[in-house]
C-alpha cells in the first residue's frame, strides 16, 4: 500500500513528505557573535581562564591578545593583579612563560594559582608609550622586536585603532606633541637613522613627513633620555652623555645645545 501511495505521488509531481523535511540548523556558534561583543565577555572573565581559552580558536588567541581587551577590562572594573615569568626548563628548548594568576574572591586569602602561559598562543602584553592630542589619545609599543606600529583611540573609547604605520620600524622611540603634531625619534638601527632618525605626524592630515638629518654628531644612537618642547622647538637630550640637539620646526634646522649659556 506504501509503495502505491509512493507511485502515485510521484506520477502526481508530488514529492513525499518526508523528502519535504529538513534537518534543524546547528545551534549558533559563541564564535558568530560580533568580535566586539566576545571582547566584553572576555573582559568579564577571569584571567586565570585565559591561558585555555586561547587555544579554543583563533579569534579568542587574538582578541586576548589585543589592547582592546585591557581597555575593555578596565572599562568593567575587572583588572587582575598578576604575576608572570620566563623560565628556561633544562627538558626544553625554548623558554616557558608561567603566570601566577590570583582570583578576585581569592586577594585576601592569599592564594593563586600557578599555570603554564601557552607562548604559541598567549604572552604578556608589550607596554605602550602614550600621548594625547586633544580628544584622541596615540600610542607606540614598547620593546622588542621593532615596530611601524602606532596606536590610536578617542578619550571617551576604550578601543585602539591602527593609525597610518610610521616610516620605520622602532624600538623604544620617544615621542612629543608640538601644534598638534607628534614628533617620534630614535629606536631604528643605524642604516635607517641616516635617513630616518625622527619623523613627525600631523593629526590634521594622517600623514608621516620624514626630519632633516641632524648629522652623525647630533644623531646619536644611544637611547634618548629625555624629548621634550621648550619655546616652540624640540629638545632632544641623550642618555650616555652624548651631545644634545634641538630642532626648530620653523627652520628645520638642527642644533647642537650649549647648557652654559
Amino acid at each position: 500500500m506504501l509503495q502505491s501511495s509512493v507511485q502515485a505521488a510521484a506520477s502526481a509531481g508530488v514529492e513525499p513528505p518526508w523528502k519535504k523535511w529538513k534537518p534543524n540548523p546547528s545551534p549558533p556558534s559563541f564564535l558568530s557573535l560580533p568580535d566586539v561583543i566576545i571582547l566584553h565577555c572576555l573582559a568579564r572573565i577571569s584571567k586565570s581562564y585565559y591561558p585555555k581559552l586561547s587555544l579554543v580558536s583563533k579569534t579568542f588567541r587574538s582578541l586576548i591578545l589585543s589592547t582592546e581587551l585591557v581597555h575593555a577590562r578596565f572599562h568593567h572594573k575587572t583588572q587582575e593583579p598578576f604575576f608572570s615569568i620566563c623560565l628556561q626548563l633544562p627538558d626544553r628548548p625554548r623558554p616557558s612563560w608561567f603566570t601566577l594568576w590570583v582570583q578576585p574572591d581569592q586577594v585576601e586569602k592569599k592564594k593563586a594559582t600557578f599555570v603554564q602561559v601557552p607562548s604559541s598562543s598567549y604572552a604578556p602584553r608589550v607596554p605602550l608609550l602614550i600621548r594625547a592630542v586633544g580628544s584622541d589619545v596615540y600610542a607606540f609599543r614598547q620593546g622588542y622586536p621593532p615596530s611601524q606600529v602606532m596606536l590610536v583611540r578617542n578619550r571617551e573609547n576604550f578601543l585602539w585603532s591602527k593609525a597610518p604605520n610610521m616610516t620605520v620600524a622602532r624600538v623604544n622611540p620617544a615621542a612629543c606633541v608640538l601644534d598638534g603634531k607628534i614628533y617620534v625619534l630614535g629606536g631604528c638601527c643605524e642604516a635607517a637613522a641616516k635617513s630616518c632618525w625622527g619623523e613627525v605626524f600631523d593629526t590634521k592630515t594622517r600623514t608621516w613627513e620624514t626630519l632633516p638629518d641632524p648629522g652623525g654628531e647630533l644623531r646619536f644612537s644611544s637611547v634618548i633620555k629625555k624629548l621634550e618642547i621648550i619655546g616652540g622647538k624640540v629638545y632632544v637630550t641623550s642618555n650616555e652623555g652624548e651631545e644634545d640637539s634641538v630642532y626648530d620646526p620653523k627652520t628645520r634646522k638642527w642644533e647642537a645645545i650649549d647648557w652654559q649659556l
